[in-house]
């Protein structure tokens, strides 16, 4: 015992170990975060593959470039029905029509 009444318990210099086996790491405890995503990326497994009907008829880079190639009309039809054709919505359609037009000419 020490002088503070703590008993330590030291076998041939190694802290408490017979010198045989090593120390073990730390155990890492999944934080909440973890916890939390590991759940929301099962869902969107569970969502993107596995909801009814379940047939696999598509790639899922086919659902991206069918959205990407909506985007010019989709945008001019919003245009159309709010009608607001100011500058900003014309640099929108400019920049996210085009994008689409790249992006599914990449594919060709």
């Amino acid at each position: 015992m020490t002088d503070n009444g703590v008993n330590h318990r030291h076998t041939n210099g190694t802290n408490g170990t017979n010198g045989n086996t090593k120390p073990s790491p730390p155990s890492k405890k999944k934080s909440d975060l973890d916890i939390r995503h590991e759940r929301i990326a099962k869902f969107l497994d569970y969502a993107t593959f596995s909801l009814p009907p379940n047939i696999k008829t598509f790639k899922l880079s086919q659902y991206a470039n069918f959205q990407k190639a909506l985007m010019m009309p989709f945008m001019l039809t919003l245009m159309w029905y709010y009608n607001n054709y100011s500058l900003g919505c014309y640099v929108y359609l400019a920049l996210h029509g085009t994008y689409g037009l790249l992006w599914n000419m990449k594919t060709l």
